[in-house]
């Protein structure tokens, strides 16, 4: 059933949404996550569950990649990212990922390669874009949901 709501992402079910996905996922001990505050101030017209399970596919696969390092959260005007300072992804896979089953070369040992196109398809129902890219700044990837309306 689709459930259209008007969401703060300060208030989810058990809390702020962004804290209920990361205090639910388990991490590596190394790794820390930092969600700024502004992400918390957001407001959306969304379906929940959609935008929940694409913000936590998005969480999850930053988590089976960085090791020892930092995942960062943000928001900015219409948008929420997640970076993480994992290896990143070989440029000749990044027009691949939300394929199917795909899960390229330097992927975790957990996985089925489904979680990005679980993302693509949420994000679609939410009227959102995904865009996965490297960072610039150093190793990592940037993981953008962009709300379009």
């Amino acid at each position: 059933m689709h459930r259209e709501i008007k969401k703060n992402l300060a208030t989810g079910t058990a809390g702020p949404l962004p804290e209920e996905i990361v205090g639910e996922t388990a991490k590596h001990q190394g790794t820390t996550v930092t969600i700024n505050d502004g992400i918390c101030a957001m407001v959306l017209t969304t379906n929940a569950e959609c935008l929940q399970l694409a913000l936590r596919n998005l969480h999850e696969n930053a988590v089976q990649h960085t090791r020892d390092g930092r995942i960062l959260w943000s928001a900015g005007s219409c948008a929420i990212s997640v970076e993480d300072e994992g290896p990143g992804i070989p440029s000749d896979e990044l027009d691949k990922l939300g394929n199917r089953f795909f899960r390229g070369r330097l992927r975790s040992p957990v996985g089925s390669g489904l979680g990005l196109a679980i993302v693509n398809l949420a994000a679609a129902k939410i009227g959102a874009r995904v865009t996965i890219s490297n960072r610039q700044d150093r190793s990592g990837t940037r993981s953008e949901l962009t709300f379009l309306a």
